[in-house]
């Protein structure tokens, strides 16, 4: 017994051993994605809190709305129901075409839950939401599934947000880069990765208590087949009640109810429908397998019956949060604006920015940039992205909207697009239409240039600066720990740009004295790196969100490339990991392939 105990624990310990160093390679070969992560992280909007917050009266106002902010989509327990009748609160993206549009077809958002809005339910299918609780039920002896069923209740738990803070307040807390996150109920992702798994478990376990004639099972099927059909049933004798009641959820829901009042009855009609079909499926389901169990079908029909079922249920709601567009819809949405002709026919070989604020709603425009302009290969002051530059966003949040013409002029905006003509001190309308108007900026400066002085100030102060437009960027750089001294450049001291690449600037700069080279591009240290004559010079932190650096007198070449030794470090690691990895997959297989011929060749002696 000693013998055999001390045998289990060595097993124990090498399997522990195997799938302690199998999760450090994995981790280690997804290595340079982490040190990016992890080096981006205190700049972005994501890692570290933004200037307003942090110098909020006070600091538990700010935590406060950090909190908010990172669990403004939580998911709320009510809507549990969803995952049984996906418009229990309302639905995401669906085609209304009743008579408010008189039956032309109109994309509405009837969600009124707790989050800000959804596309689509967290649905994964009536069918397979209870063939995945029966399985629990059924097969809860089975490790694998106890497993997939304590994952999956605590990834609900943990969706639940700040509806469920006792779970979630610990992780947001004190678990590393939880609080990056803004989005609790994405991590609804585990459940509906593991209650198909747990469905099919289900399905198997049905199909064993046939083959064994298990009268407890089948009486569990039966139970449940027949409360299926008793609410499917009561939901068509009662469907006014039902649908009334439905609409008086909506209106209590507040302002989103209110809203959403002309769509009341397509609202209830949409629910009523739900309601019936998921209970409609589950009968059939469970009604299916009870035929099952008394050996009225054969196992294979079964399966056929309920792939067929799950997957009338699932394309119903697939296709209603889906958008379809004519491919000509969406050729001529990436058609070039005329605008983009007209800058383009300026023939202009500089380099500059672009900067779209007209609010009419077409791509491109101020709420609607989603980056557009990249498209036509031109670079925007504005755009967006789920992980901004912390910096970026305090200039946008103190200065409160990317109209600023010192914004412009310090980050090289030298061609605006808008919607009628303004008066734009320094700008000269080269195109007007009804509709568009052309400006170009000739007060924008280069994208590199040297700048007369530096000045030290706080952080906040020096984005009212921009805010108020009170200085001219090309006399003025500020910076905010350090004082620099720099000579102001005289008349002989030039820059020009050589080369601009994603990751590789060269500039030839020319210098009077010690001047301050001022660069318009996103300040962030763990990446970039500046060198003057190949000489490595220290990147200040410009105008908040920006570069500089001194440049000695004289000509110099000056490069600023983005080389994060991070990356390269862990570059190599993941190089060599991976290379081990598949290595060892194949002398594993040519070991295996031996082994069993020789166990082969035993045999056949």
């Amino acid at each position: 017994l000693i013998e055999k105990e001390t045998a289990r624990i060595i097993q124990l310990l090498k399997t522990v051993g195997v799938f302690t160093t199998a999760l450090i390679i994995a981790l280690l070969i997804q290595l340079d994605s982490f040190t990016q992560v992890w080096d981006y992280s205190p700049y972005s909007t994501r890692g570290t809190k933004g200037i307003l917050e942090q110098s909020a009266a006070s600091n538990a106002k700010s935590e406060s709305d950090f909190y908010e902010y990172a669990t403004n989509w939580s998911f709320s327990p009510g809507e549990v129901m969803t995952f049984i009748i996906p418009s229990y609160y309302g639905f995401g993206k669906s085609t209304y075409n009743g008579p408010l549009t008189q039956g032309s077809d109109y994309e509405a958002n009837t969600y009124f839950g707790q989050m800000m809005f959804v596309d689509v339910a967290m649905y994964m299918g009536v069918i397979v939401f209870f063939l995945a609780l029966f399985s629990i039920y059924a097969n809860w002896k089975d490790p694998f599934v106890k497993f997939l069923t304590i994952l999956s209740s605590f990834a609900l738990l943990v969706s639940f947000g700040r509806n469920f803070s006792i779970v979630y307040d610990l992780m947001f807390h004190y678990l590393p880069f939880f609080d990056k996150f803004r989005v609790p109920s994405m991590m609804l992702v585990l459940v509906q990765l593991s209650f198909p798994v747990l469905a099919g478990l289900g399905v198997w376990k049905i199909i064993e208590a046939g083959k064994e004639k298990n009268v407890q099972l089948t009486k569990v099927v039966q139970y449940i087949s027949i409360a299926g059909a008793g609410i499917f049933v009561l939901s068509i004798v009662l469907g006014s009640p039902i649908k009334q009641w439905f609409i008086d959820r909506v209106i209590a829901s507040g302002q989103k109810g209110e809203q959403l009042k002309p769509f009341y009855d397509y609202m209830s009609g949409m629910f009523i429908s739900d309601f019936r079909l998921a209970f409609f499926f589950v009968t059939a389901t469970f009604g299916l397998s009870l035929v099952y169990l008394k050996g009225k079908t054969s196992a294979s029909i079964l399966v056929l019956a309920i792939i067929v079922l799950s997957l009338i249920d699932l394309f119903r709601i697939d296709t209603r949060g889906e958008t379809y567009s004519e491919v000509s819809q969406i050729n001529q949405a990436f058609e070039k604006p005329d605008y983009i002709s007209v800058i383009d026919n300026q023939n202009d070989k500089s380099l500059y920015r672009i900067l779209n604020l007209k609010q009419d709603g077409s791509f491109g425009s101020l709420n609607q940039n989603a980056n557009f302009h990249a498209y036509f290969l031109k670079q925007d002051m504005y755009g967006y992205s789920g992980i901004k530059p912390r910096g970026f966003q305090d200039i946008m949040d103190v200065v409160g909207s990317p109209a600023n013409p010192t914004l412009w002029r310090m980050l090289n905006v030298k061609y605006l697009v808008l919607d009628k003509q303004y008066s734009i001190p320094g700008a000269k309308i080269i195109s007007a239409t009804q509709t568009t108007v052309v400006y170009e900026n000739t007060q924008a400066l280069p994208r590199a240039y040297f700048v007369d002085t530096v000045v030290s100030k706080p952080a906040l102060e020096i984005l009212n600066h921009i805010k108020e437009n009170s200085f001219d960027p090309k006399r003025i750089a500020f910076v905010e720990k350090e004082e620099v001294k720099v000579d102001k450049p005289d008349s002989t001291a030039s820059v020009k740009i050589t080369k601009y690449a994603d990751a590789d600037i060269m500039i030839d700069a020319k210098a009077s004295g010690n001047n301050f080279l001022f660069l318009g591009d996103t300040y962030f240290p763990n990446g970039w790196k500046a060198y003057i004559d190949g000489n490595e010079t220290e990147i200040h932190r410009t105008n908040h969100n920006f570069r500089g650096i001194i440049v000695p007198a004289g000509e110099h070449k000056v490069e600023f490339v983005y080389e994060p030794k991070s990356f390269f470090i862990s570059k190599y690691i993941v190089l060599s990991l991976s290379s081990l990895t598949l290595i060892g997959l194949i002398v594993g297989i040519f070991i295996n392939r031996k082994k069993v011929k020789i166990i082969k060749e035993s045999l056949e002696a």
